[in-house]
Order: C-alpha cells, then structure tokens, then sequence
C-alpha cells in the first residue's frame, strides 16, 4: 500500500523511496501517493526493447531534487 507507506514515513521523518520499475508511470505514480522519491527503470518500460540504456530519479520536492542533483555530479 504505497499510500499508507508513505503516510508511515512522514510520522517518523523519513524520505519515502519506491522502485517503480515494474510498473510505467502511465498506470502508476507513487508521487501522487505521497511518496519522496519514485526510481524508473526507462530501459524496459519507457524506452522499449532494450535500444536504451537508462534510469531516471522522480521527485516533486525541489530541495530534495537539488540534493539528488549533487550526489549524482
């Protein structure tokens, strides 16, 4: 219940993570549940057949996604 995770990690300060690789952005968007940080795998799912290599990172909080944006450089 990815609602209800969510709710759990915000009572204790937590960032929220779920792995959305399994499932594409179209049917499921954990962001919208609450979640901090939502993983993609755009190889399978957004890219096609294996023609791209990629992953992305998701998150509607600008301050997390400047720190995400440090770790990544």
């Amino acid at each position: 219940d990815i609602k209800a995770s969510a709710k759990i990690a915000k009572k204790y300060d937590l960032i929220s993570v779920v792995d959305n690789t399994f499932m594409t952005p179209y049917y499921q968007n954990p962001l919208n549940f609450g979640i901090d940080i939502v993983l993609h795998s755009a190889t399978k799912y957004i890219g096609g057949h294996s023609d791209v290599v990629a992953g992305l990172v998701a998150t509607a909080d600008d301050a997390l996604a400047e720190r995400l944006g440090f770790i990544s450089n």
